[in-house]
């Protein structure tokens, strides 16, 4: 029999043992336990077509079936059980079976020969010479050679390959080539059912095993049984650095490909015999497997989850764009799409490097997840499955996960808020992670280039309800980014400036330094900035936002950021970054508009000599959505007479916290750079503010809702929220909007003025939904605001010389299923030089400063 393996098993870390498989099932970044439980004999059984002679005068035995008596584990010096049965045919048909026993010491093996030191004093063996035989009056069968000597070494070898060379018996990595091999030496002195660890040999590149064990169970009748239990993970992350900056899987997981496995168990009857050994039969042991790769179920199947979020913060709490290999780090991940949340639902994160040269992680006497400085949180023990991932809102303290290595860099992994993994929602987790590089780690990464320091982070979920091969578990890409050391805020960016564009302008002209407005006004932000060129600099990063800033303590919190990766534009033979970044942030306005724009480019006017210039637009809306819930706002801002406590996307609420002038609101600008090989990251801030709906007291407004195709005024009732007419919108034709401004103590000049209404669903998405139709601007082609017939714009007309009006049409087949909509309406005047055909002298600009909303 040789080795025969008897069972054959898969634990998975995030599954109990009661769901373990008999194939490899899982995704990249998990790990697995392997443990084949296997049957060693040192016999040969001959046969019919397997046969032996049998010399007796010479005291040799010869195999006839082109196998040496090694093969089989006999080895000179051994004491062998030779045993057969004979039945012999009398003249009266009876049958009389004899069966003999013969022990025999073998004094030496020659290929297929054993010489040994038994004379067999039998005749029909001499007579016979070739058995089992079968003579019509004489048979010999059952003919066994046996040794009951315990083996004293094992070397298990191990390899995952691809389902389409399941077959082909070749454990060669499809990492670098090499084959994983542990070993054990001493089987014959093990205590049995005690696992032992064994030892790696030689090269451990190729795989990513954690570590083997054996052990020895009780034997029976000369039958040595034994399991190996291999911690392992499924590694199967890149081939080429191109699967992961273009999201495409690895050839030998591309389309229906999948890994599988297998292994060679070979037992040394004697340890460090060359001459006699025993190993299993491949072939019976080939088994397909079904594994999957970033952002996908097993072998194909769909991906249920989303990542909503990935941030990163230094320890102050200020935003970084990565990980950070000479400092902490803390990540914030949202995933949503978990069903059946609860404190048993398991989780796993992990981290790696991704080196860019294969000298780094080929050939290595290490294995790969050490060569990859990998991060998996929790150490994988014997026990794999007892507490080897995270439960939902398990609470780890400050432990500290260290990382693997192959020698003393590491980057370590706690929670930065005690729990790793908690709630965010019904089916969102947030996962709140500490990344923590130690000195050596900041040493290696700093000898690298700045292209070899790429990492990825992935986050393994799933609903644990379902059994394992019913699982939707998923290993999550969240992200493939390059760390950087972060040094401390250089200051602001050198003669960076900015000017705030309102509603009506164009972006050429002189804007604003301060900007004073309303809550839902929609504004441009324009700024230029130079770079030297005889400086070594690169722009990486640039991340627009606004923030909110406690004028007593200096704290900070950002109400919105948008970054901006400028390290895909390359330097051009001048050294001179070419930039030409164009987007837009995705408000329904007409295309061209430019309170919709995010653009960074060249700005050759305004070069100076080795200083050239860049121009950059950035767009928003200051918020005022009270019903949109936001995560981890500081405590500074709680509110319990607001909606959501304050903790919410109206920034009028932040700006009025506290007392007067405790707070102020700012566009910030993060300008990230390497400079002389050094990440800079310089902060630009930028003042603004403004007022809510209704607080200008020198007008008053009425709106007024009519059915377009009769007049009839549609208004029924009061608005018991607002105190105004609540009005109707027509589903089955077009409803006109009339808003009507009043001064109370002036006159206007409309020629100098400008008009907007708006339309949303009532406490609905918010900004991204929000319509708008300007006397100004165009309209988008599916805007249910729509100019009078005959025309192009808001209507915006003088009743007389202190009341304006504008007006326009709501298309039913344009509105979305909803119970309620919010309109509202404003008027400002032009900026000092803007505006209609004549430039204008700028008294209504500062006149209507405080412009109605």
């Amino acid at each position: 029999m040789g080795v025969k393996v008897i069972n054959r098993a898969y634990r998975n870390q995030f599954y109990p043992t009661s769901q373990e498989t008999d194939w490899l099932l899982g995704n990249v970044g998990d790990w697995q336990q392997l443990r084949v439980t296997f049957e060693v004999t040192i016999d040969f059984k001959a046969s019919t077509q397997e046969t032996v002679s049998i010399y007796v005068p010479e005291k040799t035995i010869k195999l006839n079936n082109g196998k040496t008596w090694s093969f089989y584990g006999f080895d000179i010096g051994d004491v062998v059980k030779f045993t057969y049965k004979r039945d012999v045919l009398d003249g009266n048909g009876n049958t009389d079976t004899t069966s003999y026993i013969a022990n025999l010491t073998i004094t030496n093996l020659y290929g297929d020969t054993m010489e040994h030191d038994t004379l067999f004093t039998v005749d029909h063996l001499q007579s016979i010479g070739v058995i089992p035989t079968d003579r019509g009056n004489e048979k010999i069968y059952n003919v066994k050679f046996e040794s009951t000597k315990e083996p004293e070494g094992l070397k298990f070898r191990y390899s995952h390959l691809t389902n389409d060379n399941y077959q082909s018996d070749n454990l060669n990595s499809f990492i670098d080539g090499s084959v994983a091999e542990f070993s054990f030496a001493g089987l014959n002195n093990l205590i049995t059912n005690v696992p032992i660890e064994m030892n790696p040999d030689g090269i451990q590149s190729g795989m990513a095993i954690d570590k083997c064990w054996v052990i020895k169970h009780v034997p029976n009748s000369g039958v040595y049984s034994y399991t190996v239990v291999c911690n392992f993970m499924i590694a199967s992350f890149f081939e080429q650095v191109s699967n992961l900056e273009e999201m495409i899987a690895p050839s030998i997981l591309f389309n229906a490909g999948s890994l599988t496995d297998n292994f060679e168990l070979v037992v040394y009857p004697e340890w460090n015999n060359p001459n006699t050994v025993i190993r299993n039969n491949l072939d019976h042991t080939e088994r397909l497997g079904n594994t999957g790769w970033f952002n996908e179920n097993f072998n194909g199947l769909d991906n249920n989850f989303i990542i909503d979020s990935i941030a990163y913060y230094d320890e102050s709490g200020n935003p970084l764009s990565q990980l950070d290999y000479a400092n902490p780090v803390n990540v914030e991940i949202e995933v949503s799409g978990i069903n059946n949340l609860s404190l048993n639902s398991e989780f796993n994160i992990g981290f790696a490097w991704i080196p860019q040269d294969e000298d780094d992680y080929h050939n290595k006497m290490t294995p790969f997840h050490q060569n990859l400085l990998v991060n998996t949180g929790k150490e994988r023990t014997y026990t794999l499955n007892d507490g080897g991932s995270f439960n939902l809102s398990e609470n780890t303290g400050t432990t500290n996960y260290s990382g693997y290595s192959y020698g003393e860099p590491k980057i370590d992994l706690q929670a930065s808020e005690n729990i790793l993994f908690n709630s965010a929602g019904s089916n969102k987790i947030i996962l709140k992670a500490k990344f923590i590089p130690n000195a050596f780690f900041t040493e290696l990464f700093e000898s690298k280039n700045e292209n070899d320091r790429k990492y990825i982070l992935w986050v393994s979920v799933a609903d644990h309800n379902l059994q394992i091969n019913f699982s939707d578990r998923v290993s999550l890409l969240t992200d493939y980014n390059d760390m950087v050391k972060v040094i401390p805020p250089a200051g602001p960016y050198p003669n960076m400036t900015n000017q705030f564009i309102e509603h009506p302008q164009s972006e050429n002209v002189a804007g604003v330094e301060k900007y004073f407005g309303f809550i839902e006004d929609d504004i441009l932000s324009r700024l230029f900035f130079k770079v030297n060129t005889t400086e070594d600099i690169l722009l990486r990063n640039m991340i627009f936002g606004y923030e909110v800033v406690n004028q007593n303590t200096g704290a900070s919190f950002i109400l919105e950021e948008i970054p901006v990766n400028l390290s895909v534009f390359p330097k051009d033979s001048n050294d001179i970054q070419q930039i030409d970044y164009d987007n837009i942030r995705g408000f329904k306005l007409e295309s061209g508009n430019n309170k919709n724009w995010v653009k960074i480019f060249r700005d050759e006017d305004n070069d100076t000599g080795i200083e050239k210039g860049y121009k950059v637009f950035f767009a928003t809306k200051i918020r005022w959505e009270d019903w949109l819930q936001r995560d981890a706002v500081p405590t500074e801002y709680y509110d319990n007479t607001l909606l959501n406590d304050g903790y919410h996307n109206d920034w009028l609420d932040y700006l009025r916290s506290g007392n007067i002038d405790d707070y102020k609101i700012n566009f910030f600008v993060f300008t990230e750079i390497i400079e002389d090989g050094e990440f800079k990251r310089h902060k630009n801030t930028f003042e603004l503010t403004f007022n809510d709906y209704d607080e200008n007291l020198n007008i008053e407004t009425d709106h007024h809702y009519y059915r377009d195709s009769d007049d009839t005024l549609l208004n029924v009732g009061t608005d018991p929220e607002t105190g105004k007419p609540l009005g109707v919108l027509l589903d089955n034709e077009p409803t006109r909007i009339e808003i009507t401004y009043t001064h109370l103590f002036e006159d206007f000049d409309i020629n100098k003025m400008y008009a907007v209404t708006t339309l949303e669903i009532d406490k609905g998405a918010g900004e991204f939904e929000h319509r708008q139709l300007s006397s100004v601007w165009g309209s988008e082609p599916d805007n249910p605001l729509i100019p009078l017939s005959g025309e192009t714009h808001l209507r915006f007309e003088q009743l007389a010389s202190n009341i304006v009006k504008a007006t326009c049409l709501v298309n039913p087949d344009r509105l979305e299923n909803a119970l309620r909509y919010k309109i509202t309406g404003r008027i400002g005047c032009w900026a000092e030089g803007t505006g209609g055909n004549n430039p204008k002298d700028g008294k209504y600009e500062t006149k209507y400063e405080a412009k109605y909303e």
